[in-house]
């Protein structure tokens, strides 16, 4: 029998750590397992974060964890914000100090994790593969690497110098370590075919860079809690980012939709997640508080229990009618779930979309730009009134699907000289 390759997963966030991205992570781990890989994960201790849920999944699919310390806590998004004033206070001051100096949040953990890695040997080690954020990882993922002797892939999230989010340029010494970091990878992955095509074009990577898209669960889903709205629900889960992700264009949209609604269906928006304040003020700037219902951060269940109580999930990933090829690649890893559920799509996202292909596979929605808030009135209207998109090809974008490509990727790496 053939042994297992041996894959040493740098993960800062993983299971039982709740935050977005652990989701791609603990998919990446899990279907490689079943695919025949024996995966260890180097991420934080449980003891970290006190919003911690999924923990018994692990031993059940087989994925070994080395948890580590985390030095400079106060500066992770990991930790539980502290009640006190003096606490928040402080934290607040450390975390503003630790940007101007541009030292990334997550930097504390790498020492810790590097030090829980001092053991390892080249026996215990095949291929290494590291997720960002935190882009720290990679520094980590290529000192490893030639420590062990062993190829190492960079597993791209978000852009890291090219993240169109990004209020200010890298400094060159960023764009450096990057560079670095690339340049002795045995292979690059990202998110989307246009954040692929950024890497390509800023740093030269070319044969070895690949596409993994995000995904849906489908036993996860299965295991999901399945709201009921009682109404027609308009459904939003995550962050906005001003000014580029803004909620503006669907609350102008929603207003003129209920105005234009025939039937007089009964409908509500629900937001899920923490910018209550910033939902509520849109809403009351529009007209709309009676028909906005702000539920606040939830764990992940609920989330994906909303989701199936959707009658339309929106995903929004810049409202500006035209984008860079950075903003093109911006694709949501909650628009993956809305896939595996089958709820219809409203997308808000510039021309030339990432996004347009992944509707174009499923014909579960449409796009618009941020700037056409008439045309999203009227989607909003027809699917009010039982003109929702109902066509559905989701299995392209299964995890049980994605790991072929993934699987195919890593093991072209693992045969790579380093």
């Amino acid at each position: 029998m053939r042994k297992k390759p041996r894959l040493l997963f740098l993960a800062y966030y993983f299971p039982p750590i709740k935050k977005i991205g652990s989701v791609r992570a603990y998919n990446m781990a899990k279907w490689l397992t079943r695919k025949g890989w024996e995966v260890t994960v180097v991420t934080p201790s449980e003891s970290v974060s006190g919003r911690a849920e999924g923990a018994e999944d692990l031993d059940l699919e087989g994925i070994r964890c080395i948890r580590t310390d985390h030095g400079w806590l106060s500066l992770s998004a990991l930790l539980e914000r502290p009640t006190n004033l003096p606490a928040r206070i402080a934290g607040g001051i450390s975390r503003r100090i630790a940007a101007s100096l541009k030292i990334e949040r997550e930097a504390g953990w790498i020492t810790d994790a590097e030090k829980a890695c001092a053991g390892l040997t080249p026996a215990d080690v095949d291929l290494i593969l590291a997720t960002g954020p935190p882009f720290a990882s990679f520094g980590l993922a290529n000192r490893l690497g030639r420590r062990l002797n062993r190829p190492y892939v960079l597993d791209y999230r978000d852009l890291w110098t090219g993240n169109p989010h990004a209020t200010r340029p890298a400094p060159q010494r960023t764009i450096d370590k990057e560079r670095t970091a690339l340049a002795g990878s045995a292979a690059a992955l990202g998110v989307s075919p246009s954040l692929v095509q950024s890497l390509r074009q800023q740093f030269g990577m070319q044969e070895a860079s690949y596409a993994i898209s995000n995904g849906f669960d489908p036993e996860e889903l299965a295991r999901a809690p399945k709201q009921v709205f009682g109404h027609f629900a308009i459904v939003y889960t995550g962050a906005f980012y001003p000014p580029k992700r803004t909620v503006g264009p669907l609350m102008a949209a929603l207003q003129r939709a209920d105005r234009r609604n025939g039937t007089k269906r009964e409908w509500m928006f629900h937001y899920y997640g923490h910018q209550a304040d910033y939902v509520r003020k849109a809403a009351r700037d529009f007209g709309l508080e009676h028909k906005v219902v702000i539920h606040g951060s939830v764990t992940r269940p609920g989330a994906l229990a909303a989701m199936w109580g959707a009658n339309i999930a929106v995903v929004i990933s810049s409202v500006y009618e035209h984008g860079s090829l950075e903003d093109k690649g911006i694709v949501t890893g909650k628009i993956f779930d809305a896939i595996g559920v089958g709820a219809p799509l409203l997308v808000i996202a510039p021309k030339g979309s990432d996004l347009d292909g992944i509707l174009a596979v499923t014909g579960l929605g449409q796009r618009f730009a941020g700037t056409e808030v008439d045309q999203i009135a009227e989607f909003l209207r027809n699917a009010m009134n039982g003109g929702a998109p109902r066509a559905l090809k989701r299995e392209p974008f299964s995890w049980a699907i994605i790991v072929e490509e993934l699987d195919r990727a890593l093991r072209d790496a693992l045969g790579a000289k380093h």
